[in-house]
């Protein structure tokens, strides 16, 4: 295939934009139209959009687009150089082997699938010929929630720069009068930065009957450039709610399926008994504390006069604030005691919540108010680690099923656990984001959960049921909805049902029988998104939707294997079936060029054969350099003065090496791991020497190592474990959870400590202290990584970002006596090209001269990032931002 025809790099399904990647600014956005069509709280979305190379030579184009985390993607095509690329849906495994034998044959191809995590983001990366242009078609489908007493359709937009027409539509019809309909000004990059008391004063909302409306934004190129400069870059919401009354809900039937909407108007809600059981453990250092405290001040201040609560802090032990059950009367007083909380010692998961559970259950007033509200932003770091031995351990303590509601806060949190722990104690869970105020998500979260309208809610239905979603429910939360929906024994177009449940006033007995209802929407000449207009096909595609989702969060909580495979066969079948793109599934993009493939043969390149020719430059003996550079793993390390990094990479004989001349004080962030909860930050300081500069050298004086709940600082007089400090000159040796440490002195100047951790990662911080005799010197401190592929491809900073990138050699030229390199480096993070000149280094580990690729300004084009982005201001800062 030639370099100018089209091909896909990669097709990835990832976090909820639609955004066009930054490049040379070559590519154009000439359109992009959303359109949504939400019928009966079934709102299906296409986005199309068309993209212009405008240079000359062919160029990569990546295009995002942010998805609510609730919807499936259900159909894809794009368009280029005269050919369609049209998608199909597998099972995962499949799905990746034939992308793999696509690209493999010089055919162009694609592959997406939806993250297992809690994100939801579609990219397209494309190789776009020079000149050419590039359409798309996306479909994705969802059936909107109800939360704090409104449906919200949300479209995140950011393409990166004015688009020329762009247009959303969004037409709703229901089966009751629209009474609130809202659109908010488009701001920020999440639903939590929605501002709902301001208007967007240019979209157009028509109502053309009580139960519909039809809005319009279709800003033009002027008004993007007046008001965004550099494009539209938010998200673009449509929020409403319809009438209600204390009613039995709304119920659809077609030809056997049917669904029903439940969300009546309860008067008062049930007094409740909570129990707060909140993480203070070392890890939620780093503001996480802070905005804790700020939403818990705002949510006990909020508890009504009948409520009753009590607070659990834990980290290495669980501490009661009060013996009993405090009265709402009593909410100033638990205010201070928040605010004395402090961030230290361990995780221990289990025992908070085991001794939770049994606190509870001796002093709840009834079964309907009592709950849990369990936050944590960790893992198990003390007593029981084993996730499935805590899942056990809490559900056997849960005899009298008190709901569990939990929050996993941050990145680092063990998603997974805290997910389950809430679906198999009859609860819900959120992810808190640190980068979107935590706060006032803790405290949205809490006023979803805090007001139980009614308790042991039962649908009860006049026909057998053969599949369907759940019937039975702890509790209906004020301006929440219940759902339900199925497949009956026999193809009846009528159904009567009957609720039941508990409410503050007793007993409640509700029924109801279906209308006839037509779905058809008045607005299909302007929305045409419905293969199938009838009925039946909508209601099929609605019950798929939501026995899918049904399925996948009883396969989370399902402690059986056996029963796991079957739910995870019956959601791929059905994934399949209905094409939905899900947790099983993938979409794939596959197209055969008409051209055949034309292959290259590699340029090999012998960094050896090029450096001995240098005579300027003359290399270490072969024999030595190999001896002890050439281990099993890729070592990086760094120190000595103006911080001077060496990093042995595979594909290259010599190893890059490079300096950060920070400023005194500045903190730099060498190594950060989300996924193993790994950070290594180190502060500069400033030495006595001048350099060539004239500017005094700098050197590491400080090195903290964060991971889970141990917060390790080190400088060239102490080590920090925890609250306990500990000499250099003394033998040391600790072992905490996941980590072994120890010192070894080499000389009487030099003493190492070594961090070794279960996985078999090693980090190595070395003490150098000065001649006495010399009055020019420092003490500072150097640092190496040993084994460290086991760290994850999201690694990142000054030493992390190296990890695992891949830098081959392009070519090599020669510039007034100096060999150059022209590198090129791929990783997770992007593509990035940059020179380096062979020179003499000293290797800040082992103390030897050796050749390396030495990387200046022009090298540093390599880095993630320039090196002032991984500046950070605190030693125990986990996060960049």
């Amino acid at each position: 295939m030639s370099r100018t025809d089209m091909w896909i790099t990669a097709f990835l399904l990832l976090l909820p934009t639609i955004t066009v990647a930054e490049s040379e600014k070559i590519e154009e956005f000439k359109f992009l139209h959303v359109i949504t069509d939400i019928r009966y709280r079934f709102a299906k979305t296409l986005v199309t959009g068309g993209i212009s190379n405008t240079a000359d030579s062919s160029t990569e184009v990546a295009v995002d687009v942010k998805l609510p985390n609730s919807a499936f993607i259900s159909g894809f095509f794009f368009k280029s150089n005269g050919l369609q690329y049209n998608s199909s849906i597998l099972e995962k495994e499949t799905a990746e082997k034939q992308y793999k034998t696509s690209t493999a044959q010089g055919k162009a191809a694609g592959h997406v699938s939806k993250s297992v995590h809690e994100t939801n983001k579609f990219r397209l990366i494309v190789n776009v010929p020079g000149k050419a242009y590039l359409t798309f078609n996306l479909t994705y489908e969802e059936v909107l929630q109800r939360r704090d007493g409104v449906y919200t359709h949300s479209i995140y937009i950011d393409p990166g720069q004015p688009v020329p027409d762009m247009k959303i539509d969004v037409a709703i019809q229901d089966t009751r009068d629209i009474t609130t309909l809202k659109v908010p000004p488009i701001s920020g990059n999440s639903i939590t930065d929605v501002d709902i008391t301001e208007n967007n004063n240019m979209a157009v909302i028509q109502r053309p009957t009580p139960n519909s409306a039809y809005i319009r934004f279709h800003p033009t190129l002027e008004q993007q450039l007046t008001r965004w400069a550099e494009g539209i870059s938010g998200v673009f919401s449509v929020m409403y709610d319809v009438d209600r009354g204390f009613d039995a809900g709304d119920l659809l039937v077609s030809n056997g399926y049917f669904i029903h909407f439940f969300a009546p108007a309860v008067p008062n809600p049930i007094p409740k008994d909570i129990l707060f059981i909140l993480d203070t453990s070392t890890s939620m250092y780093n503001g996480k504390m802070d905005q804790l405290k700020a939403a818990m001040k705002v949510i006990l201040r909020d508890l009504r006069a009948d409520d009753k609560f009590n607070i659990i802090s834990f980290s290495s032990r669980v501490r009661y604030w009060q013996s009993d059950m405090a009265e709402a009367k009593d909410a100033e007083l638990a205010v201070k005691h928040i605010d004395s909380l402090k961030s230290a010692g361990w995780t221990n998961i289990k025992e908070s919540l085991v001794s939770g559970l049994e606190y509870l259950s001796e002093r709840q007033r009834s079964s309907e108010g009592a709950l849990i509200i369990f936050l944590t932003d960790g893992r198990a770091t003390l007593g029981e680690h084993a996730p499935n031995t805590i899942l056990q351990n809490v559900r056997s303590a849960n005899k009298k099923d008190i709901p569990l509601y939990t929050l996993a806060f941050g990145k680092d949190a063990d998603w997974d656990l805290v997910k389950k722990l809430a679906l198999q104690n009859f609860g819900i869970t959120r992810r808190i984001y640190t980068d979107g105020d935590p706060a006032r998500q803790i405290q949205s979260f809490y006023h979803q959960v805090s007001s139980v309208m009614l308790h042991g809610v039962t649908f009860r239905y006049s026909d057998a049921i053969t599949t369907g979603t759940q019937r039975n429910f702890t509790n209906f939360f004020e301006g929440s909805e219940l759902i339900v929906t199925g497949v009956l024994e026999s193809p009846t177009y009528s159904l009567t049902t009957n609720i039941t449940g508990t409410s503050v006033s007793g007993p409640v007995n509700l029924k109801l029988s279906s209308p006839n209802v037509d779905l058809k929407s008045q607005f299909e000449a302007l929305t045409p998104l419905y293969d199938d207009s009838n009925m039946e096909g909508m209601l099929r595609r609605m019950y798929v939707y939501l026995y899918i989702r049904d399925l996948l969060a009883q396969r989370v909580g399902e402690m059986d294997r056996n029963r796991r495979e079957v739910l995870k066969q019956e959601v791929l079948k059905l994934s399949l079936e209905y094409r939905f793109v899900t947790t099983l599934t993938s979409l794939v993009v596959s197209q055969g060029h008409p051209y055949p493939r034309t292959t290259l043969p590699d340029l090999v390149l012998d960094e050896d054969l090029y450096s001995f020719k240098e005579v300027v430059l003359p290399t270490p003996e072969p024999k030595r350099y190999y001896s002890y550079y050439r281990p099993k793993y890729n070592r990086r390390g760094g120190g000595g003065w103006d911080p001077h990094f060496m990093v042995f990479l595979e594909g290259l004989t010599y190893p890059i090496c490079f300096e950060v001349q920070g400023e005194e004080k500045e903190i730099y962030q060498l190594m950060h791991d989300p996924q193993t909860d790994l950070t290594v930050n180190a502060r500069i300081g400033k030495g006595k020497m001048l350099n060539l500069q004239g500017e005094y050298v700098t050197y590491m004086v400080e090195v903290a190592v964060l991971f889970n709940d141990l917060h390790l600082l080190l400088t060239c007089s102490n080590i920090t474990l925890e609250e306990d400090s500990y000499s250099w000159d003394n033998d040391f040796n600790k072992t905490v959870p996941g980590v072994r440490l120890f010192t070894k002195q080499d000389t009487g100047r030099i003493t190492k400590l070594s961090v070794v951790f279960d996985s078999g990662l090693q980090i190595d911080i070395v003490r150098h202290l000065h001649q006495a005799s010399n009055t020019l010197g420092r003490d500072f401190l150097n640092i190496e990584l040993g084994n460290e592929q086991l760290l994850s491809e999201e690694s990142d900073g000054i030493i992390g970002q190296f990890i695992h990138k891949k830098i081959r050699l392009h070519k090599i030229t020669f510039w007034k006596g100096h060999l150059v390199g022209h590198l090129r480096s791929r990783s997770v993070h992007g593509r990035h090209e940059g020179k380096g000149y062979i020179k003499h280094r000293r290797d800040p580990v082992w103390n030897e001269t050796v050749s390396c690729w030495w990387l200046g300004e022009k090298g540093k084009e390599l880095f993630n990032a320039p090196p002032e982005y991984y500046v950070v201001d605190d030693m125990y800062r986990t996060t960049l931002y």
